[in-house]
Order: C-alpha cells, then structure tokens, then sequence
C-alpha cells in the first residue's frame, strides 16, 4: 500500500468535500481555517505538514497539537468537576 503525507491526506479530504478544486498549478490554496495554527497563530503553509484535531483545527506542530489536546482536557475536567459541586 502506498503511504502518503499527512497534508497529502488532508488536502485530499478537502477535495472531496469541495473546499479545494481538485488541483490548481500554484498548488491548492488553503481553506481559510487553515490559514493559521489554531494555537500560535504562525501562518500555515500548503507545503508544509498540518497537524489536525477537532472540529477542523489546523496546528502547525505536534506540540501545538497537543498543548491545545491538554487544555481541552483540562477544561472538560473542570467542566465536570463544576457540575458535581454544583448538584452538592
């Protein structure tokens, strides 16, 4: 089987669902929310990797990645420790 890129896989998911034309000679352009990293905001880049997660966030690093996984986590956790104290 051959094996592709991150941002090959990507860029083709968003082919099909008709957010990029299928190619372009400059090479596709990035759909708007994946203009910058959804955690430093460093402009992304269509020949570099994206690293994705959730509702269609687009990080430019494992680590920005993951610093934005720990924070939800975190979030959902106080989030739900609130709700206990709550009903107490």
């Amino acid at each position: 089987m051959e094996q592709k890129s991150l941002s090959e896989i990507a860029k083709r998911v968003l082919q099909l669902m008709h957010i990029l034309p299928p190619s372009e000679s400059d090479g596709p352009r990035l759909p708007p929310f994946l203009d910058r990293c959804a955690q430093c905001n460093k402009q992304l880049s269509n020949r570099a990797p994206i690293y994705m997660y959730g509702d269609l966030q687009g990080f430019c690093s494992p680590g920005c990645r993951n610093l934005r996984i720990d924070l939800d986590e975190e979030k959902a956790k106080a989030n739900k420790s609130s709700q206990r104290t709550r009903r107490s």
